[in-house]
């Protein structure tokens, strides 16, 4: 191991320093370091420069980051307009845009949009309404022949709704389907005020003369209501698929049916309410599962 000389030298020469170093300040690990550094003089090994520390640059905040990028108005625009068509889209309220959730959301996105308040909303969702409302009658000026099919329900807010969709091909010979109304029927349900529902949904669409059918429930009611209307030829086509569930359910009123039925009925209200058989019987599908056999739980 050199003397304090030596190192001294050693520095001044190979690392361009005319600093003084205090021989107190030697420790083994400066020595080691002299000892590495004749060993690269002697075997020519490159000579690592050392480079200052560079100053680490801090972590800025997602929104410093986009801080500065300009809200133009066209832009603004169309983040509006995806506002509405995310709220049409998901059935969303129009309280959405007041959330605290949301409006945190958009500050992160784009801190300089002006989220705009729910009255705001409602309004330029009426006026998506409208413009689809007027792209859709265009669009059936050109079409010969619909179909309809309406059917009627009760909101769990005891509200009685009706919804009248209209089937057509268009000149691609695509099938299209649109919902032309979903309407409130504060009147009862009798067959003339179903009626009056349906001429009134055809004039505004401006389909007179263009309906062939209309497809329904075989609810009496409205089975009279389409049946009123053939005097201007518009026939009435029951769902097949709702009369092959009459059927179904006739034929299972059938006494041993129904006695079969009842044994299920029982059997399955019986690991319904008791957890302790619930999982007895999970168990030991499982064991049966692991010995190939192939059963499913579903009660």
């Amino acid at each position: 191991m050199g003397s304090t000389s030596s190192l001294w030298y050693h520095y001044k020469s190979w690392h361009n320093t005319n600093n003084g170093i205090d021989a107190v300040q030697l420790t083994e690990e400066r020595f080691r370091h002299l000892q590495i550094c004749h060993l690269r003089h002697q075997y020519q090994l490159p000579t690592v420069v050392s480079q200052p520390p560079q100053k680490r640059l801090k972590r800025s905040h997602v929104s410093t980051a986009i801080k500065f990028r300009p809200v133009d108005k066209s832009r603004a625009e169309l983040i509006t307009q995806s506002i509405c068509q995310m709220i049409t889209m998901d059935m969303l309220p129009f309280s959405t845009v007041e959330n605290k959730g949301f409006r945190k959301l958009m500050s992160v996105i784009e801190p300089d949009y002006k989220v705009p308040c729910r009255n705001t909303i409602i309004v330029r969702i009426e006026k998506m309404y409208d413009d689809k409302m007027m792209e859709l009658k265009r669009n059936l000026e050109n079409i010969k022949g619909v179909a309809l099919n309406t059917d009627g329900w009760t909101s769990l807010a005891v509200d009685s709704y009706i919804t009248i969709t209209c089937h057509y091909f268009n000149e691609n010979w695509e099938l299209c389907t649109q919902v032309l109304g979903f309407e409130e029927m504060r009147e009862n349900h009798t067959a003339d005020n179903i009626q009056d529902s349906l001429i009134n949904i055809i004039e505004t669409w401006n389909l007179t003369g263009k309906v062939i059918g209309i497809s329904h429930d075989n609810a009496a009611n409205v089975t009279n209501a389409v049946r009123k209307l053939q005097e201007r030829d518009i026939y009435s086509s029951p769902c097949a698929a709702h009369t092959l569930q009459l059927s179904i359910n006739k034929g299972l009123e059938n006494r041993m049916c129904s006695h079969l039925l009842k044994l299920a009925s029982d059997i399955v209200a019986a690991f319904r309410h008791s957890p302790k058989r619930t999982n007895a019987l999970e168990n030991k599908i499982s064991t049966l599962h692991n010995q190939n056999y192939c059963y499913y739980l579903n009660i």
